[in-house]
């Protein structure tokens, strides 16, 4: 028998939002942090592990006097910052560009307080793993990574996880939970104590868990937690290991340590390692769906900051200050949402009301950069012109051309204006559709809301536009492919792409014939296209219907909604009206009651646009409830696809967190649904399915005949009387009472994903043009430009921003899997072009050949480029 090496790594794990405030989380820290420093001070045979760093920049504010002895004790080795983040954050929900903010704040933290850099990973308690995480944190200068959830079959503990892009990491999984190797000896939690164990009950308890992590380790190399939830520093376990040295010295070498300690000898052992591929998902599917306002102000947010951030930093090269410590505000409040249980919703209701009000901040404060950086790129557009008429600079924020629908309010005083016009700066006549207008009692315009496209725009650049009034009605009848019908009670609405026609009963969808290819995109023989189902969920925040699907394990869940539910709005007798019938789009109003919810859809056609686009608005005033919508495809033999941070993934069917798209395509045909901020995704048997939102008042639900929890039992009990298990509520907001609006897409394409570019039609339903409406003024910019081309089309800028010595970053990635050779320009000279780590740190020189940044590029690489303009 070989002898071990075990490590005992002492960390503790800090919620930053759950059951309590960050506020109320940091004073029982705060106490465990003092409690370190004085024990460390008395013993340098301890060592411990720190994970976040929104404790630890709060301590420092709070007790600036502790702050030398901190840093004393990271110098020594004493303590090792392991890095989560900023937060520790869910790793499925958040875009990446907020999971790399996360890790960057964390080291450049850590850097500047301590001049130290993390080198391991820590997620020990977040709900699943994404793919990428190989590769964003080894570019962030990060070699090792810990885990605890998320594997779906039994694995060694220690391999080299490889990511979607090929990146792999040196990884630990623990087997048994982070809080597997605290000694069961006096206050473990903050809520309740065990019984004080003896050091030869300490030893028994290390031996026997011991046994058990070796049969799963890779090597003879053992990793201990020994932490959990707000513990404090176990200061027994030094005399405990010293007795177990002394006792079991032949057989093996136990030392506390830190986290490089143990990956630093399993370095040495890499050939015994295997090769684990892919994602650790899904797992806890219920945390997609719960308190779902969460998730879609989340995205929300998300865009608006990057959009904020990108335009500050172009109006910062003209020679405007940059909004640096507004935006971190903003960020810091963004990421403390993103914090895994408060963004999963497994929160109590005072604290999901300390989260809305965290985002509501970050969005007033992003919503005013971006006005003011608007403000500012506009006053220097010559939108000076010969028509009498409302200069509209429309911005496109995307990085490549795109055309898109665009929503301008106009308003008029003059009693002579009885119609309107749009051209662009050239003159050439748009189409538009007044979609509102208020009209004063003499018949002259008032108000006006009005939508046009804007074909081909520049890309993130901008194009003016103008609004004419004229004294004549607006007569004109423009071109369009639009059509709408509601003859003898057939509803049916098309455009150059589809004819969608409704059920004369339910107004659900029976088809949209797809007029490219000839075929029709839903198969109707079951469910009907846009259907709600509105089913029982007694389930937790983790679980549907029940705690009654294992703790750790990942297990695609596969359940159609019902045919049999009566609440489904195929069996409902709805109202439908045409509300919007061309040129520029058409709208089916469809409003109905199911159960005791309200609810009311739209179906949205464009005349040169390809999606399909559905908003769904609830009264919703059902208990203990999840609602889904379905779209059944006719497709054959086909893959899976999801979006996930910073790349895509082929999934199995069920129910799988996604960012803003999923998809179902052979080689000839696909459909791609599209979301704004609904997480919970699925495909099972043909059928698309989003889940819009779950009403459910249990945190948890713990069964009370020991671990008999089978399925049919569980789900008797908890729809006959849910409070025959154990009930920790999360207060009655999560029953989700109330209005919800909903906003997806649905996008049919020939061929794949990939040759559809589904992840930039995503982009563009969650990103729309923004209009910005200015005065006739000279200025020294043209009246259209683009300020960043990326070519080729498979890259997608993430972001622009101004970096530490006034350079300007830049961050894209590759879409969809291949090695290319990027072409990058910027509307401001460049200097120099250098690629970079996530930390903005040099990793090589790139080329300049006639403004052109070329970039070489492997499949699925984030790539970070710094300019010097």
């Amino acid at each position: 028998m070989s002898r071990l090496d075990v490590f005992i790594i002492p960390h503790w794990h800090f919620d930053a939002l759950w059951q309590l405030s960050f506020k109320e989380y940091f004073d029982i820290t705060a106490e465990n942090l003092v409690d370190l420093l004085e024990f460390l001070e008395k013993d340098d045979r301890y060592r411990f592990n720190i994970d976040q760093t929104i404790y630890i920049e709060e301590f420092l504010k709070e007790f600036p006097e502790l702050s030398g002895e901190l840093k004393k004790f990271v110098e020594k080795g004493f303590i090792e910052f392991v890095c989560s983040g900023y937060t520790q954050p869910d790793s499925n929900i958040p875009q990446g560009e907020f999971i790399v903010r996360n890790i960057i704040l964390f080291q450049t933290f850590v850097k500047k307080m301590f001049g130290r850099e993390a080198k391991c990973g820590w997620f020990l308690d977040v709900y699943g793993q994404s793919a990428q995480l190989p590769q964003i944190f080894k570019k962030a200068k990060i070699d090792y990574f810990v885990f605890w959830r998320g594997v779906s079959k039994r694995i060694p503990s220690e391999f080299l996880w490889e990511g979607i892009d090929g990146t792999r990491i040196l990884t630990h999984r623990m087997p048994l939970s982070y809080g597997a190797g605290y000694i069961p000896e006096g206050k473990r939690r903050y809520y309740f104590f065990i019984k004080t164990a003896t050091i030869d009950d300490a030893i028994t308890f290390l031996k026997d868990l011991i046994e058990k992590l070796r049969e799963i380790a890779s090597t003879n190399i053992i990793f201990i937690p020994n932490g959990d939830d707000f513990t404090p520093p176990q200061r027994f376990i030094v005399k405990v290991v010293e007795e177990m040295r002394r006792r079991e010295g032949d057989n093996l070498d136990i030392n506390i340590a830190t986290a490089s300690q143990f990956f630093k000898k399993l370095e040495k052992h890499l050939e015994k390692l295997p090769i684990i591929r892919g994602e650790f998902n899904p797992i806890f599917r219920g945390t997609y769906s719960t308190r779902i306002e969460l998730k879609k102000f989340n995205r929300r947010v998300e865009y608006l900051y990057l959009i904020a951030e990108e335009m500050a930093t172009i109006a910062s090269l003209f020679k405007k200050s940059f909004p640096k410590e507004e935006l971190e505000n903003a960020l810091k409040l963004v990421l403390t949402n993103q914090f895994h249980d408060a963004i999963n919703g497994e929160i109590i209701d005072e604290v999901y009301d300390i989260v809305l009000k965290n985002y509501e901040s970050a969005e007033n404060i992003c919503r005013k950069i971006l006005e003011k950086s608007l403000q500012i790129i506009v006053d220097k557009i010559d939108t000076s012109t010969e028509f009498n008429g409302i200069p509209v600079v429309v911005v496109n924020p995307l990085s490549w051309n795109r055309t898109d629908i665009v929503e301008v309010t106009v308003a008029f005083t003059d009693p002579e204006i009885k119609g309107l016009k749009v051209v662009d700066w050239k003159g050439n006549n748009i189409p538009f559709q007044i979609i509102d207008v208020n009209k004063n009692p003499d018949g002259s315009l008032g108000i006006v809301k009005l939508i046009f496209t804007a074909e081909n725009m520049p890309s993130l650049g901008y194009r003016v536009y103008y609004i004419l009034p004229s004294s004549k009605k607006s007569l004109e009848s423009f071109e369009t492919s639009i059509k709408v019908s509601e003859i003898e009670s057939d509803y049916i609405m098309e455009n150059r792409y589809y004819s969608i026609k409704l059920d004369h009963l339910s107004k659900s969808i029976v088809s949209i014939y797809d007029k490219e290819l000839g075929k029709n995109v839903l198969d109707s023989s079951k469910y009907l296209g846009n259907s709600i189902f509105i089913e029982p969920d007694y389930g937790s925040v983790c679980h549907i219907n029940g705690d009654i699907d294992p703790h750790l394990v990942a297990i695609p869940i596969r359940d159609p909604p019902d045919l049999n539910s009566r609440l489904n709005t195929m069996k409902c007798v709805s109202r439908c009206i045409f509300v919007e019938k061309g040129p520029i789009r058409a709208v089916a109003y469809i409003f109905g009651v199911v159960g005791n919810t309200k609810y009311r859809q739209r179906i949205i056609i464009y005349d040169k646009v390809q999606r399909i686009d559905f908003n769904t608005e609830l009264e919703f005033g059902d208990e203990n409830h999840r609602v889904r919508v379905v779209f059944p495809i006719n497709i054959s033999k086909y893959k899976i696809w999801h979006e996930i941070p910073y790349g895509a993934i082929e999934r199995n069917e069920g129910e799988y967190p996604a960012i803003n798209w999923i998809d179902v395509s052979n080689k000839d045909y696909g459909v791609t649904l599209i979301n704004k901020g609904i997480p919970g995704n699925s495909v099972v048997e043909n059928v698309m399915i989003l889940t819009l939102l779950r009403s459910i008042d249990a945190m948890y639900l713990d069964a009370p005949f020991g671990e008999l929890r089978l399925r049919k039992i569980g789900k008797m009990f908890l729809e006959k009387a849910g409070k025959h298990y154990i009930f920790y509520p999360l207060g009655s907001k999560a029953l989700e009472k109330g209005y919800h609006l909903f906003e997806y897409s649905l996008y049919p394409h020939i061929k794949t994903w990939r040759e559809a570019k589904s992840y930039r039609t995503a982009l563009e339903f969650n990103i729309p043009l923004i209009a910005v409406k200015t005065t006739p003024h000279k200025g020294f910019l043209p009246k259209e430009k683009s300020f960043i081309s990326l070519v080729p089309e498979n890259l997608v800028l993430t972001v622009l921003k101004r970096c530490e010595d006034n350079g300007v970053i830049l961050r894209f990635y590759e879409a969809e899997g291949k090695s290319i050779k990027g072409y990058l320009t910027f509307f401001k000279e460049v200097k120099n072009a250098v690629k970079t780590n996530l930390l903005e740190e040099r990793v090589s020189d790139l080329k300049i050949d006639r403004g052109n940044i070329i970039v070489n590029v492997k499949p699925f690489e984030i790539v970070t480029v710094k300019l010097m303009v």
